[in-house]
């Protein structure tokens, strides 16, 4: 399992900087689904800034939640797999 997440990691510093869209199963099901901008790739976890409505909110998850299919991670552009 940590080469798994250690592969996680690499492949999205990547897409550090790049616009993606996240797909994200929060608390009591509630579904996210945003496009946003990878801002960092950490050691544990990683960081998806987005605007709304004139709000920046700042989306921060393990990459294991990445292993158990819990988060998606999708670059936006150019169109490729999604990460995970």
């Amino acid at each position: 399992m940590p080469n798994q997440l250690k592969h996680i990691k690499s492949v999205l510093s990547n897409y550090e900087g790049c616009m993606v869209r996240l797909y994200a199963i929060g608390e009591r099901n509630k579904i996210i689904d945003i496009f946003g901008i990878l801002e960092g790739v950490y050691s544990d976890i990683f960081i998806v800034i987005t605007d709304q409505d004139g709000y920046t909110r700042r989306y921060c998850y393990s990459y294991s939640e990445i292993l158990t299919k819990r988060v998606k991670v999708i670059p936006a552009l150019p169109v490729g797999q999604a990460i995970g």
